[in-house]
């Protein structure tokens, strides 16, 4: 019993939190609800009187003529005979009935669609939250993880929601029905109460526990499949060249065969309130007329037809009943999903990347870092450490070094993906801090190693962020030397490639990258490794692109191959996140320094 009135102070504490997250729509959709729930249970009391008008005819007088509700409609039966009050109540039960199932779409319909509404604004809200939240939050989060704060968590308050409406709906109808039977005979509807409160218990005592452990198995074996079928789709590349299907198979059947015994055991312990409650109900009833035939001094014809009212009100009670429990324990097992949500949001908006609010719309002089010190962890072992250079505009500068000298972290510290601990950054004598990111990014252009491609065309791809004509696309695929296999794919330009363009080779997707650059046309572009998967012959035509975009772009290059740079304005190598040597090509192999030992290096191993 506490943990009934536990449930429910749970299920309106919830309900309040959602309340008050409620924009104006979703607050006028609920006061609807509320008042559709209202008078729908008013037009089941009105139903109910008109039963108790054939009942008052057989006993040929107003038996319910001093009952609260039952008795307020006797106006309209008054001088009719048995047969003429009967009509008039079928004809009054047209209209009743025709009201109530009216009121009951309301009800159903407003009890879909606020959920739905909930989770779309929450979704959305999540998502544009995440959206402008810094990169470096969302590289310490794994994909995993805000996959299930954005979908399932709001999925699961939608569940949520809907219970929530439902047991609104259903103790609005019992706390009708309950005044009803109270004014028919309050000691009666005490025991009936009373039994049907021992009912519950016996219920709960018999199911509660059972049914919850069987619905968190079943949630257990349905991650379970979930991460089955994630990673074998995943590896599929590893997965068939090990022959490793029949693994996969097997360990895909057992996760399903875990999740069907799971849901069978649930299936089996949910289904059991219904049928339970009609039958107590049943025998509640039955022990109620043979208490009264016993104990009872009057005739049997003065209260049999209240008894009988009494079941008919305590049969269509057991429905609501049924509902009311099980909705309170989905909102105790989904409620955590709220939670979660509110954390999600809270986590996320403190993460929110950070801008300055001068709007840069030209690059003009320069870019210039003055002792930049990083670390990924905030600690002091710095990914780049006192790290002092400038870029001049129209200039062509590389960045050389070993494998993780700092080179890349470098280009995203240009770019603000990540903020330096310590040092200043400047672009055009302009504390980069105070600059406008979304002005500042718009001067910018990168083409990564890792190239991210959407699940779209080509044409999609190459214009992504920007408004572009198909000929404008074409052009720039044609300069960045991705037109004649472009040409030859099943649908051309509209050929959709996959997710993270797994349908092309490396080398394809980076000059589809360098196609998105050239079509971006930033007066800055970043290259990061650009060449790495390109073979030799592509690679000639891409630096000679490379050298045409020097003449109007300033050009960043990130490189361990050493052709790509060779008429770099300027080259500033890295070696253990510090600047060690600048200059030219020409300059660097002079000194023989860390710059000649690496392209000798390089000369040796090719």
């Amino acid at each position: 019993m506490k943990q009934v009135f536990r449930n429910i102070r749970s299920s309106f504490s919830i309900a309040t939190r959602i309340f008050l997250m409620m924009n104006r729509k979703e607050k006028v959709l609920f006061f609807l609800f509320v008042t559709s729930a209202v008078l729908s249970a008013v037009s089941e009391g009105a139903g109910i009187g008109l039963f108790a008008q054939i009942l008052s005819a057989q006993m040929n007088g107003n038996v319910f003529s001093d009952v609260p509700v039952l008795g307020n409609i006797e106006f309209l039966f008054e001088g009719l005979d048995v047969k003429e009050r009967i009509e008039r109540v079928a004809i009054l039960l047209i209209f009743v009935v025709l009201a109530r199932a009216s009121l009951q779409y309301v009800v159903y319909a407003i009890g879909a669609i606020l959920p739905i509404d909930i989770m779309k604004r929450m979704k959305l809200v999540a998502f544009n939250k995440l959206q402008a939240a810094s990169y470096a939050y969302m590289q310490s989060r794994n994909i995993g993880g805000i996959n299930t704060d954005i979908i399932m968590t709001t999925k699961n308050v939608h569940i949520l929601v809907q219970h929530i409406g439902h047991v609104m709906s259903n103790i609005i109808l019992l706390l009708f029905y309950a005044f009803i039977l109270i004014a028919l005979s309050p000691v009666i509807t005490f025991f009936v109460i009373l039994g049907m409160l021992i009912g519950s218990f016996v219920l709960k005592w018999l199911t509660e526990e059972k049914a919850k452990a069987a619905m968190q198995e079943t949630l257990d074996a349905d991650e379970v499949s979930i991460s089955v079928l994630s990673s074998s789709s995943e590896g599929a590349k590893l997965v068939r060249l090990m022959n490793g299907q029949n693994v996969v198979k097997s360990k895909w059947k057992q996760s399903v065969d875990s999740y069907a015994e799971a849901l069978f055991k649930q299936s089996l312990l949910t289904s059991i309130p219904y049928p339970f409650m009609m039958c107590y109900v049943g025998l509640l009833g039955g022990a109620g007329i043979w208490f009264m035939l016993l104990f009872s001094t009057s005739d049997p014809a003065n209260w049999i037809v209240l008894i009988l009212l009494f079941l008919a009100i305590l049969l269509r009670m057991q429905g609501p009943v049924s509902v009311l429990n099980s909705s309170l324990n989905y909102i105790v097992t989904y409620s955590p999903a709220l939670t979660q949500y509110d954390n999600f949001i809270k986590s996320v908006s403190e993460e929110v990347e950070t801008g300055g609010g001068k709007d840069i719309v030209s690059f003009d002089n320069s870019i210039e870092l003055k002792n930049v010190n990083f670390s990924y962890d905030g600690t002091n072992a710095h990914t780049v450490e006192g790290v002092s250079f400038s870029i001049p505009k129209g200039s062509f500068c590389a960045i050389v070094g070993s494998s993780g000298a700092g080179k890349t972290t470098i280009a995203s510290l240009i770019c603000r993906l990540y903020e330096p601990q310590e040092g200043s950054m400047f672009v055009d004598g302009q504390d980069l801090t105070k600059v406008n990111l979304e002005s500042w990014r718009n001067l910018i252009s990168v083409v990564s190693q890792d190239v991210f491609l959407f699940d779209d065309n080509l044409i999609e791809n190459i214009r992504f962020a920007k408004d572009r004509s198909e000929e404008e696309v074409i052009e720039a695929a044609k300069i960045a030397s991705a037109h004649d296999f472009i040409s030859q794919l099943p649908n051309g330009y509209h050929t959709v490639i996959g997710e993270r363009g797994t349908r092309l080779s490396g080398g394809q997707k980076q000059r589809i990258a360098l196609a998105r650059a050239v079509l971006a046309d930033t007066p800055i572009l970043i290259l990061d490794e650009a060449t790495s998967q390109l073979d030799s012959e592509t690679e000639n035509l891409i630096q000679q692109t490379i050298f045409e975009l020097s003449k109007s772009r300033t050009i960043i290059a990130i490189a361990h191959r050493f052709s790509t740079i060779q008429h770099a304005d300027n080259v500033i190598v890295m070696q253990n996140g510090r600047v060690k040597e600048t200059g030219t090509h020409e300059q660097l192999m002079k000194c023989d320094g860390v710059y000649a030992r690496l392209r000798k290096l390089q000369e040796f191993t090719n």
